[in-house]
């Protein structure tokens, strides 16, 4: 019989309110779990002591942003030793049963650095674009590898990070499961359309398109944005919003202006969780057009 884990320490560098997919699954994992058995390790981030009233959560903030994630280099070492003293304190002070490393690195370095200086157990999560990144660099890839190795389990968030680590990292099939990102159906249901709703987004009676996420090229929005010329012939009123931020921000808003598009595409930036759930429930078609961008899939 499997050994029921009562006090587990999650170690994730992107968590509430830093924006990012993996921070907020966390967030709706561990908070259900509760005070008494999850303990967080998350990173530094802009907003974090305002956002860090709101919850009940037993919270430690965590230097975990490394300009890179290798030992070799004098700078890399330091940040890992830092943030391990901070960390085997934590483990200490919470009798720690099990740690959770939120990606393979540095997450997951840091706890195999637990499990060797402590003998704490843990499980790594593994999101699948981190394993073409760590292709590389040797080092980063032997790294990840020993991480993987002396894991008792890796969370893949779809078959398809499952099979790359199968089929691609040799891990046995005992080791790997599969947990879909899931969704908080209290809030997030479908509406009635609402005019009040839409005129609030400024969308009105057009169609709408939506796409939420950060705004990198492996995301795509560059491409339904040369589509829509196409689309305007069948739906002169089409509207493309775009929830998120990110680096291809400035080149996606110079393609619209090239193409002439200034009243079909409206930038919304990072929303509140009221106003997404909105945008959801209130436009026409959700498209997220992805594709893999060198090694970035």
């Amino acid at each position: 019989m499997a050994t029921q884990i009562h006090r587990m320490l999650l170690i994730s560098e992107i968590f509430p309110p830093r924006i990012g997919g993996s921070g907020r699954w966390f967030w709706e994992i561990y908070r259900r779990i509760g005070r008494e058995s999850a303990i967080i390790a998350a990173g530094d981030c802009d907003g974090q002591v305002e956002f860090d009233r709101t919850h009940e959560l037993q919270l430690y903030r965590v230097l975990l942003t490394f300009p890179n994630w290798g030992l070799l280099k004098w700078r890399g070492a330091t940040n890992y030793v830092r943030a391990f003293r901070r960390l085997r304190s934590i483990v200490k002070q919470h009798n720690i049963e099990q740690v959770h490393a939120g990606r393979c690195l540095p997450e997951g370095l840091l706890a195999l650095m637990l499990k060797k200086w402590l003998r704490v157990p843990y499980l790594c999560y593994a999101h699948g674009e981190e394993l073409n990144y760590a292709r590389l660099s040797r080092e980063l890839n032997w790294l990840m590898k020993r991480v993987f190795a002396n894991a008792d389990r890796v969370i893949c968030n779809s078959h398809n990070t499952k099979n790359i680590l199968s089929a691609e990292w040799r891990m046995p099939e005992e080791k790997l499961t599969v947990l879909h990102p899931g969704v908080d159906t209290q809030r997030f249901r479908p509406a009635e359309r609402s005019l009040q709703v839409r005129a609030h987004l400024d969308w009105n009676q057009r169609f709408v398109i939506l796409t939420v996420g950060r705004l990198q090229k492996r995301k795509g929005h560059d491409m339904l944005i040369r589509a829509l010329p196409e689309i305007r012939k069948y739906h002169p009123n089409v509207l493309y919003a775009i929830v998120g931020t990110g680096d291809e921000e400035s080149s996606l808003k110079s393609m619209v202006a090239s193409l002439g598009l200034e009243d079909n595409v409206r930038f919304h930036g990072d929303l509140s969780d009221e106003k997404l759930r909105d945008c959801y429930q209130q436009c026409d078609l959700f498209v997220l057009p992805n594709r893999q961008v060198a090694q970035d899939f």
